[in-house]
């Protein structure tokens, strides 16, 4: 039997990472530990299953990875600042013979099959988590990570909880997993309304039935997983900085376009994509598996 491995972190502070590989393993009955996601070029010893579920990557010579990883290439996404790693021929290599690659977006797959390596779009295993059972007796409005983002008057009038998927730098790996458990476990018991520029707060948020209003800036090619899923606000990246003229351009955005706008978020039904990519998933293990 070829085991099963998850990913952590020890580059990344983004908790959204860790949900990420809570998705994969909420779906396997068992798995062999944790590796590294940035230093898949230094595993040594026996064969072992990876789920390339998410995004790649702050390292580049982590590519190709060891001999002894064999991808599952479901929820790829690969920056294209970091494009370059497609030329190496080892790592074309295994992507043609492991292939067809599942991404998470489209503009991952429109990457690959620029460099003439069949890729589809798969989405993101994020998108699996199981409905909430019950609805939260009280309102409560979750913000997170919206700092720097205008919010209409709607909004700051409402019960709102303020987190953060961010963490710090001395977090423990451990700790960062029980820190993103937790927060889910928050969202899934008292949200009534989540707020977030955050992808991985967002599709697990609609996966488990929450409303969710996703501002974000629709020229981001990362974003097509939310889109259809839930209240887009458009929101552009290059208002978001602290110089002096972005702040100025950011308050007449927020009275033009947000300020007595009325968000209510949405949660659309994925029941069905769930069912599909959690049997993908499977199946996709299975073939790594000796006859």
């Amino acid at each position: 039997m070829v085991p099963v491995r998850l990913m952590e972190y020890s580059r990344s502070w983004n908790l959204g990472d860790e949900i990420q590989t809570m998705a994969v393993a909420q779906h396997l009955e068992s798995f062999d530990g944790y590796v590294d996601r940035d230093y898949l070029d230094r595993v040594e010893g026996d064969e072992f299953a990876l789920v390339m579920n998410g995004w790649f990557c702050k390292r580049p010579d982590t590519f190709p990875p060891s001999p002894s990883v064999r991808p599952v290439w479901l929820g790829f996404h690969l920056s294209p600042h970091y494009a370059e790693v497609l030329q190496n021929e080892t790592t074309r290599d295994l992507m043609l013979r492991s292939g067809p690659i599942g991404c998470r977006d489209e503009g991952t797959s429109r990457l690959l099959e620029r460099h003439d390596i069949a890729a589809f779009v798969s989405g993101c295993m994020t998108t699996t988590f199981p409905l909430r059972e019950h609805q939260p007796e009280e309102q409560a409005v979750y913000l997170v990570d919206t700092g720097g983002i205008p919010l209409p008057e709607q909004i700051r009038s409402a019960k709102c909880v303020r987190t953060s998927h961010q963490g710090a730098q001395w977090w423990s790996q451990e700790g960062k997993r029980r820190l993103a458990a937790d927060l889910l476990e928050e969202y899934r018991s008292k949200a009534t309304l989540v707020v977030t520029p955050r992808l991985h707060c967002a599709l697990p948020c609609v996966a488990m039935g929450i409303p969710v209003v996703f501002v974000g800036d629709p020229d981001d090619p990362r974003l097509s997983p939310i889109t259809g899923l839930a209240e887009m606000i458009p929101f552009p990246d290059r208002l978001r900085n602290e110089a002096v003229l972005s702040r100025a351009k950011r308050r007449s955005y927020w009275w033009r376009e947000m300020k007595d706008h009325a968000w209510s978020g949405l949660a659309a039904d994925i029941e069905d994509d769930k069912l599909t990519r959690v049997a993908r998933l499977r199946q996709c293990l299975a073939n790594l598996q000796p006859a």
